[in-house]
């Protein structure tokens, strides 16, 4: 590296080094070229395919009118829907001026209120010699056995049947009965058993409690005998 020590001249070091550096920005420049293009074909791709997709369902929400539509509130206040040419708009416009575009929203109701508009069905005309007021007030646990009269006639026949005032047979009121009574024994007879299993516990700590209190008794006694025997080898000594 001595012998080609200062055979390259810094003018041409710099010359070179400024082509190196603008041959790499220039290569940056075509790659960001470059991406942005395929990132500008895939956003037309996607959107054709959106459009392709678009059922007719949807095309009222994107179709719009050249004249504007004037609003049926009071100037413009409340409740507005956007259409799809205003939703398609860059977000970085400036709000002022997208208020300027003559494009209104366009509503289209989707409600035909007209098939809303039935009248309701007529009221059942009542029976002969039955008022709606007495309809409405009658018991509805009443036996249908119950026969009515009109009130021009004679009092009403009330048709007593064999069942009770529960709608119930002599049978059946009988079983009834007979049933309560099976849970009530059934009942005494848990009960028994529950107080006979408290008893049996209650009856075993007692027994432990008597051995315990035995026990002591018995260890009480011992102590005191061998006090006794230890005061005697004291008085021997």
């Amino acid at each position: 590296w001595q012998e080609h020590l200062g055979v390259i001249s810094e003018k041409l070091l710099a010359e070179l080094l400024a082509e190196q550096k603008e041959t790499e920005g220039r290569r940056r420049r075509e790659e960001q070229q470059a991406k942005e293009l395929a990132r500008a074909k895939a956003r037309a791709k996607k959107k054709a395919a959106k459009k392709k997709t678009r059922t007719a369902e949807d095309d009222w929400f994107f179709s719009g009118e050249d004249s504007s539509v004037a609003s049926s509130g009071d100037e413009n206040v409340g409740f507005q829907m956007l259409g799809g040419d205003e939703e398609a708009l860059p977000r970085s416009v400036d709000p002022h001026r997208r208020r300027s575009f003559s494009h209104q929203p366009k509503v289209v109701n989707l409600i035909d209120f007209s098939e809303c508009a039935e009248d309701d069905e007529p009221a059942p005309e009542p029976l002969d010699g039955i008022s709606p007021a007495t309809s409405s007030t009658a018991d509805p646990l009443s036996s249908p056995a119950v026969m009515w009269v009109p009130p021009s006639g004679p009092i009403p026949l009330v048709a007593v049947t064999e069942e009770g005032a529960l709608g119930l047979t002599e049978e059946q009121l009988f079983i009834e009965v007979e049933h309560l009574r099976q849970r009530l024994k059934d009942a005494d007879v848990e009960r028994s058993v529950q107080v006979s299993i408290v008893r049996d516990e209650v009856e075993e700590k007692q027994r432990v409690i008597e051995e315990l209190e035995q026990q002591r008794s018995e260890t009480e006694a011992k102590l005191k005998e061998a006090l006794q025997q230890v005061d005697i080898l004291r008085l021997e000594r």
